[in-house]
């Protein structure tokens, strides 16, 4: 029977943003450029093994419009891509504006979890709170080495554990791109640490009897009160929708979408224009050729069912994912400074007559995969 104080997801390494619900470790957050955080993983209470989302996006902007968007790219689950479609045929162009324009449709591989904040000097705001954050393989990284360590000695421990899951300390700087210019966020100096302590355990906000809120922290002695137990779970049910983050189909209008920028990666004419207007040489319009369409350039029109079929890009890698699961709490949260030290007694805050910090009337949530239900994750604790 699976117990969700202490699971290890499967890393699936094959495998719109909400800006208030995500974790943005940026280095021009901090005063000196250098953002320091510890956070720890969270497992997802709906389904553990997919405490760790990958999926390959692809961002595109239309050039006479400048709208921009992040699409999924179909590679992720294995079906044909569009995006490598339209970037092998403009790479292999002996014309050099298409072959620049190959690299639009270029695809990167994302990952998302959820965390909690437990400090963060450069953002004290979102300490405390349970946040996705989405991150590259250099994270990615980190978190396979900790389940699958590189040296046998070295014991494997799954950071979406609440019980036994280490903390990471970031450490997020600026690395100069070519020529000392531009620059992009660096997670070199960010490590996974064990500590003896409760200040880097997870720590579920509890209110009393008195509407007093406690953090208290997920140890093997606290899951022991029920009620404590009972008000884990609930906060975890009440985090952000992780499940907008897995991979999901374009719609009619992403396609649509999509379909302009192909007909102007396309057309040369239409790629130059674009450039001198965002130069302010002129008003961007629609070059005087004739549009051309997908089918007409000779890319196969990945969207309609009778589109031959296209090579299948090589499917996300994949990682061993973590299958944590936990739920977060709706309610709003208030950080660590009401109170961070252990009650002296639990039963007090959480027994008899103490009302347990709840979301009101949360939905009642979709039994994980495999047919095991919230009861069956609990059941087995102690």
């Amino acid at each position: 029977m699976t117990n969700l104080f202490d699971v290890t997801p499967n890393l699936d390494t094959t495998k719109h943003e909400t800006q208030t619900h995500e974790f943005r470790p940026r280095a021009n957050k901090a005063a000196d450029k250098v953002y320091k955080a510890t956070v720890r993983f969270l497992p997802y209470w709906q389904n553990p093994s997919n405490s760790l989302q990958s999926k390959y996006t692809v961002w595109l902007e239309n050039k006479m419009t400048h709208e921009k968007r992040e699409l999924d790219d179909p590679s992720t689950v294995g079906e044909q891509s569009v995006f490598t479609q339209v970037f092998f045929e403009l790479r292999n162009s002996n014309n050099p504006v298409l072959k620049e324009n190959s690299k639009m449709f270029s695809r990167r591989l994302r990952y998302a979890a959820l965390v909690q904040v437990l400090s963060c000097p450069s953002e004290p705001a979102v300490e405390g709170k349970i946040l996705v954050w989405r991150f590259g393989t250099k994270v990615a990284n980190l978190i396979e080495q900790q389940i699958q360590p590189i040296a046998e000695q070295i014991q494997p421990v799954s950071p979406f554990s609440l019980l036994s899951g280490r903390a990471l300390a970031l450490r997020v700087t600026i690395t100069n791109g070519g020529n000392g210019q531009g620059g992009y966020d660096n997670f070199d100096g960010s490590m996974f640490f064990d500590s003896t302590d409760d200040t880097t355990k997870v720590k579920c906000p509890v209110t009393d009897a008195q509407g007093k809120v406690t953090w208290v922290p997920i140890n093997a002695e606290t899951i022991k009160n029920e009620n404590f137990r009972n008000t884990v779970n609930e906060w975890l049910k009440s985090g952000p929708d992780f499940e907008q983050y897995a991979y999901h189909p374009m719609t009619d209008d992403d396609k649509k979408f999509v379909m302009d920028v192909v007909n102007i990666a396309h057309n040369p004419q239409a790629s130059i224009a674009a450039a001198q207007a965002s130069f302010g040489g002129f008003t961007a319009t629609a070059p005087a050729a004739p549009a051309q369409t997908i089918d007409n350039v000779g890319i196969p029109n990945s969207f309609s069912p009778q589109a031959p079929v296209a090579p299948v890009a090589q499917p996300i890698p994949q990682v061993q994912a973590p299958t944590m699961d936990v739920a977060a709490p709706s309610a709003p949260q208030s950080g660590f400074s009401q109170s961070t030290g252990i009650p002296g007694n639990l039963d007090e805050i959480l027994g008899g007559a103490a009302t347990p910090a709840q979301p009101a009337a949360p939905a009642a949530p979709a039994a994980p995969a495999g047919g095991i239900s919230l009861n069956d994750v609990l059941g087995d604790i102690l």
